[in-house]
């Protein structure tokens, strides 16, 4: 359903009535909500209801509403109550049951009573860093609502705020999610119900001075997972998974058969060891594709310009290294082998080393070396290209301090010999 459209009407969007038996629509006022009403981007502050905005306005996305009240007329309210009522009805009649609740917050607009707000007070709020030309190295499809277009790079104290709204949306969902959570313990149904806990999407706030979502960075494309089922260890998993892993995870789970033609893969294994990886890699689509393995995301958006991210161990934002934005002059190799993108070695590794060329001639090779020390495979040819040459080099099979000094240059006339270069690296590694 469309977030605050379909909320404020109680309708039911595009939802596809045969996959329920029965659905509840949480109606809300949403950003009519009496109460503090601020259009962060706008630097608007009132309590009137006139002229807020809401459905299909350019602002919409920077509301807030904090009022006062006890949050029990807000639609996540609403679901919780509804939930718990569905569940004592199940636990009366005692048969399986699969239940949905979709909680719309932190979605647009911020609305929550002014308790959830007050232990986020926007002074203290701490804003990501930015990076000098930060943004001279990302595609313009990989551009959405920067703070220099959307108005918020006005008013810089309001970006904190928006930090504060989210952080009280956020708050308020979570203390909902907790009330079934009781609810499932006080009917004795935790024992024998698995919980997936999902979201649809991440949230730009602020980092690249980017805000909203529609791009393929992670702070859009990864989102929270968390699985609890009876019988199972608890733990925390580096596993890569994707959305569409989820069907067939509680598919097998309650013992129902698998459809044909599903495109995800069953999380059971990594649910009874957290250690196990059942692929390599995930997609994520808008705007144009993203293939996110264990250090690296690679981005092609639909344009055909292309970026790259870093990430470490704990999924923290290292560095957005470089984009390809290549000129006619430049040798475009990458662009003509979109199936590379499945190759997570080469991901992280020959594609990095493509694109730090420029760090090559600046003679920074001992700040850049770091980043070949994962997951190191002794005798790797690495291949990237500069804009004249095609280099390579051999790995030695001592990783601890990897040496440039084995860098050697190749010069290459056409483009077919380049391609035919990479081709022949990725046969050595098995890639057909």
């Amino acid at each position: 359903m469309a977030v605050p459209r379909d909320i404020i009407a109680g309708t039911n969007g595009k939802d596809i009535a045969s996959s329920w038996t029965q659905r509840f629509n949480s109606q809300g006022l949403e950003v009519g909500t009496p109460g503090d009403y601020a259009c962060l981007s706008l630097n608007i502050f009132t309590t009137s209801l006139v002229g807020r905005q809401t459905s299909g306005m350019p602002h919409r996305y920077f509301t807030t509403v904090s009022y006062t009240g006890d949050g029990s007329d807000q639609p996540d309210h609403k679901t919780a109550t509804k939930i718990i009522e569905l569940l004592r009805g199940h636990k009366q009649r005692g048969k399986p049951f699969f239940l949905a609740a979709g909680f719309i917050r932190p979605h647009y607009p911020m609305v929550a009573p002014k308790q959830y707000f007050a232990p986020y007070p926007w002074q203290k709020m701490q804003m990501p860093q930015q990076f000098p030309n930060d943004l001279d190295d990302i595609p313009k499809l990989g551009r959405t609502s920067m703070s220099s277009q959307n108005g918020l790079g006005n008013y810089p104290d309001n970006q904190k705020r928006m930090w504060t709204a989210y952080f009280a949306a956020v708050t308020f969902m979570d203390e909902q999610v907790g009330r079934i959570l009781n609810e499932l313990d006080r009917l004795g149904l935790r024992d024998t119900t698995a919980v997936v806990f999902i979201s649809d999407h991440g949230y730009h706030l602020g980092d690249h001075t980017f805000w909203k979502k529609d791009n393929l960075h992670e702070q859009v494309t990864r989102v929270p997972l968390i699985i609890s089922v009876p019988g199972f260890p608890t733990g925390r998993t580096q596993s890569i998974v994707e959305l569409v892993d989820v069907f067939p995870t509680v598919t097998e789970l309650v013992g129902v058969p698998r459809p044909t033609g599903l495109q995800g893969t069953s999380l059971v294994p990594v649910l009874r060891n957290p250690s196990v990886t059942v692929k390599q890699g995930a997609l994520s689509i808008a705007r144009g594709y993203s293939w996110r393995v264990a250090d690296w995301a690679y981005m092609r958006y639909k344009d055909n310009t292309e970026a790259n991210e870093r990430w470490v161990a704990d999924g923290n934002f290292t560095a957005h290294v470089q984009d390809l934005v290549w000129s006619a002059a430049d040798l475009v190799v990458w662009l003509d082998l979109p199936r590379w993108v499945v190759m997570p070695a080469l991901v992280r590794r020959t594609l990095a080393r493509m694109l730090l060329r420029k760090e090559l001639w600046n003679g920074n090779r001992e700040r850049w070396s770091n980043l070949f020390r994962t997951n190191p495979e002794d005798n790797i040819l690495l291949w990237g290209w500069t804009r004249h040459a095609v280099y390579r080099e051999r790995i030695p099979a001592s990783m601890g301090d990897p040496r440039w000094r084995d860098l050697t240059f190749v010069r290459l006339r056409s483009r077919r010999e380049v391609r035919r270069c990479l081709r022949a690296a990725a046969q050595r590694r098995g890639v057909t």
